[in-house]
């Protein structure tokens, strides 16, 4: 082994630090332009958003059309999802569902996603030294019946570091809720259990923060619900396993707090937003334009 140097490069992520400015940024700027070109869609006139509000697909089926390009299409975008574009995490969470037969209208919305990156090739991720030691800021949200075809919930959620989103999550539930109430309930332990895993990280990091960790939710029955002691009818049917979060908010792990639903960051990752919403809460992730390279 022989040491490099400084990182500039990894898994076609670029990483660029600014010593005066006290910041790092990562970015797949070039990965991007690379997919763009690898399907001939790097002329394509771009969109503001890279999914439709209110956009809802049928399931089909039986395949109509190249089942191969659209699988090679969803997963050329899911390595730029778990790397540096958060903000499409639930239009490719919402297409991937259909990656076994799907349409002419699943294709085109894939195709509004590239639409998409050819109008912001290069975004990419800042952080700054100056709030490294400032908490985590964290929230979580969900969809009631958020899947039009299962009526299954879509839960969320956004951990921020430095001011930019350092974990993000969009995942389906696998049983049907009877009210929003149960649905955030539900969505808070997918949301609470990253919260243990990022402060078991940081601790080995030697990276401390204050506790309890701040949850920002946007329902205060479910708050409620959470802090009661009490285990009434209203709770009794749901999973063991997700009263899990009354036992980290005794201890003191966590700590739920209302935040207006306007200001819900995870709305981004639970469904379509119109534009101005959808710009408001990517903005909030820590996306920046990053120097054309």
């Amino acid at each position: 082994m022989r040491d490099l140097g400084e990182a500039h490069w990894f898994l076609a992520m670029e990483i660029t630090r600014d010593r005066v400015a006290r910041t790092i940024s990562i970015d797949q700027c070039q990965y991007i332009r690379k997919i763009l070109r690898c399907f001939g869609l790097d002329k394509v006139q771009p969109v503001s958003t890279p999914m439709a509000a209110n956009l809802k697909l049928p399931k089909m089926e039986s395949l109509s059309i190249n089942q191969r390009l659209y699988q090679s299409m969803l997963g050329s975008l899911m390595y730029a999802v778990i790397g540096t574009r958060p903000n499409i995490m639930f239009t490719i969470h919402y297409l991937s569902q259909h990656s076994i037969a799907p349409g002419e209208q699943h294709l085109n919305a894939m195709k509004c996603v590239y639409h998409y990156l050819n109008g912001t090739p290069d975004l990419g991720l800042l952080f700054y030294r100056n709030q490294l030691n400032c908490n985590l800021v964290s929230f979580s949200d969900s969809d009631w019946a958020g899947d039009p075809n299962t009526q299954r919930l879509v839960s969320g959620y956004a951990f921020l570091f430095c001011r930019a989103v350092i974990a993000w999550s969009a995942k389906k539930q696998l049983t049907i809720t009877l009210s929003s109430t149960e649905a955030e309930y539900m969505a808070m332990t997918h949301s609470g259990k990253e919260a243990v895993f990022l402060n078991h990280l940081f601790s080995n990091l030697e990276i401390h923060f204050k506790f309890p960790i701040s949850l920002l939710v946007d329902n205060q029955s479910t708050i409620t619900l959470v802090e009661n002691p009490i285990f009434h009818a209203r709770s009794k049917h749901i999973e063991v396993r997700h009263h899990w979060m009354h036992e980290k908010t005794r201890d003191g792990t966590i700590q739920l707090e209302y935040v207006p639903m306007a200001d819900q960051v995870v709305d981004i990752f639970t469904k379509p937003l119109n534009s101005e919403k959808f710009w408001k809460f990517h903005d909030a992730l820590g996306l920046i334009q990053i120097n054309a390279h």
